[in-house]
């Protein structure tokens, strides 16, 4: 028996165990032939791998392992090249100049279509995390991440590319704000907090700079510090009347900062950085938005690989609502249920 990654996968492998869905439902059962259909219908679940018989040649077998673990490990070349155009329009900025509609619209026309086509967008965060400049790479991120929400929530295609644009320039200010409060590796004073609380306006002209029309663009750069119960900035804006794009990208903004290594802080498990967003997200976040991001991420991560506290490694079987974040594990052929082991605890995804 092997296993292989759906996206390199033979035409018509017979599967060699079951398939379940997150309530114990049988999708798949053993011994049938994975036609493209069902492969799709997998990966619409947000499934990655499978078990199959071991029936191909060798020489075939090492050339699908080998590409799909050299996918795992690479970064889609379009979400490479926004993070490299991302650190362009930082630098033009920086150092006085003007960035273009243009140059905008081409990095949004590259990432769009890979975030759509991506069921799990896990991995890429878990790549994208592994970049140092967290500026750059959390800007792609938040695109990513709110993309995602929005498709949730029905949006059209050109709401889902506006909200792309929005999550890619909504930190685009932190250009003029001094780099050494960008990065500093201990708590601000509140003089410094002052500085750096200004670069939702820096981004709003930035905005204007470059001639953006696209209104509900232009408002989530400016909200996405702003909270649901007023205590944000720069204007204290109440709930209701912040823009979706706004309350999308806010929970976005929080979730890959938890996630992600910071200059005070490491990074927070990804399902503790979850139940962080929707359990303390009364007052700051959109709890319908924090429920929508929790719904996907819990959809998408059983399967998953994951590091744990012990240095072993075991799969993620079915998440326990109850404790998202203590999911039932499968090490090998035994399951561990970590709502009963509480010694132990997952350190991140592999």
């Amino acid at each position: 028996m092997i296993k292989l990654s759906l996206h390199n996968l033979p035409v018509n492998q017979k599967l060699a165990r079951n398939i379940y869905d997150q309530e114990g439902q049988l999708l798949l059962a053993k011994g049938i032939l994975l036609e493209p259909r069902y492969v799709q219908q997998l990966l619409k679940k947000g499934l990655e791998e499978v078990f199959l018989w071991d029936e191909m040649p060798a020489e075939q077998l090492a050339q699908f392992e080998s590409r799909a673990e050299r996918r795992k490990a690479e970064l889609p070349p379009a979400i490479s090249s926004a993070v490299d155009a991302f650190r362009e329009f930082m630098h033009t900025l920086s150092q006085g100049h003007a960035i273009t509609i243009n140059q905008v619209e081409e990095t949004v026309d590259l990432i769009l279509p890979e975030i759509i086509s991506s069921n799990n967008i896990l991995r890429q965060m878990k790549l994208l995390r592994q970049k140092d400049e967290y500026t750059m790479k959390h800007s792609v991120s938040v695109s990513v991440i709110a993309v995602k929400l929005g498709e949730s929530m029905g949006l059209k295609e050109k709401a889902l590319r506006n909200l792309a644009k929005a999550g890619l320039l909504h930190d685009i200010g932190k250009a003029r704000v001094p780099m050494e409060l960008i990065n500093k590796p201990a708590q601000l004073t509140n003089q410094e907090f002052r500085v750096v609380q200004q670069h939702p306006l820096h981004g709003f002209k930035i905005a204007q700079e470059m001639r953006l029309t696209d209104l509900e663009v232009f408002t989530a750069i400016l909200q996405h510090h702003e909270k649901f119960d007023g205590s944000g900035y720069p204007f204290h804006v109440l709930g209701r009347k912040l823009h979706i794009f706004s309350r999308i990208i806010a929970v976005a903004d929080v979730f890959d900062a938890l996630t992600s290594d910071r200059p005070y802080r490491k990074a927070m498990p990804l399902l503790n950085a979850l139940d962080e967003v929707v359990n303390n997200s009364n007052g700051h976040l959109d709890p319908a938005i924090a429920r929508r991001l929790a719904a996907y991420v819990l959809n998408v991560i059983p399967g998953e690989l994951v590091m744990l506290n012990d240095g072993s490694t075991a799969s993620i079987v079915i998440i326990n609502k109850d404790e998202p974040q203590r999911p039932m594990l499968r090490k090998g052929d035994r399951f561990i249920n970590l709502q009963e082991e509480r010694d132990l605890h997952i350190i991140d995804l592999i």
